[in-house]
């Protein structure tokens, strides 16, 4: 979903603005673990699919709470459906509720079937939980296997700040380029926060 990348900010420092950034915790190994997508997999009942139209709907019009419920009805006819449980995850992550939303991505990324956009929402926790690494980690596997732009640029923007905060300007610069190519220069006001940032310590990015 289109949510702020900074969901959780109340930023007095700019440390603590790429610690409320992304989302990502560890999966000890994805080894063969099939990833498929909404086009791919689909909902195996009718009923599941309009529930899931209802919440995202609501989603849309910013009514976390009432959507979760619509999700979680969704969930008592298929229970490890990976795409409800990761818009469970987003709504909460709407409400600024990071643990709820992370144990949601967690089940998501154990189940069978992985819904891909879930790799960038779960780099944007980690990074806000301080886990650089993580971060990193999914943010890569989010830009990599991740279809849409938005998705990857909010992939690319966890890279950039989880490498800033572990002082690589290398990486932290090369992967703002790749925000900067995938929104073809048109971008947001934190990414704007973001490059500003970087230039404070690297002052290489034009």
């Amino acid at each position: 979903r289109g949510y702020s990348p900074f969901p959780f900010m109340n930023c007095k420092t700019m440390k603590t603005l790429f610690y409320i950034i992304f989302l990502l915790t560890i999966l000890s190994s994805c080894g063969d673990i099939k990833v498929e997508t909404k086009q791919d997999w689909g909902f195996i009942n009718f009923k599941t699919e309009e529930l899931y139209k209802k919440g995202m709907k609501l989603a849309s019009e910013n009514k976390q709470k009432e959507s979760i419920v619509e999700f979680k009805k969704g969930l008592e006819i298929e229970p490890q459906n990976s795409i409800l449980l990761s818009e469970i995850g987003n709504s909460y992550k709407a409400l600024n509720m990071i643990h709820e939303a992370k144990e949601y991505y967690d089940k998501v990324l154990s189940s069978t079937h992985i819904y891909k956009p879930v790799y960038p929402n779960y780099a944007n926790i980690m990074l806000t939980m301080n886990d650089n690494t993580n971060a990193i980690k999914y943010g890569k596997m989010g830009l990599e296997e991740c279809e849409s732009n938005a998705d990857k640029a909010n992939s690319a923007f966890s890279l950039s700040a989880g490498y800033y905060n572990i002082d690589s300007c290398e990486q932290a610069v090369k992967y703002f380029g790749e925000i900067k190519k995938l929104k073809n220069g048109k971008l947001n006001e934190y990414d704007i926060m973001l490059q500003n940032t970087i230039n404070s310590k690297c002052k290489i990015i034009n």
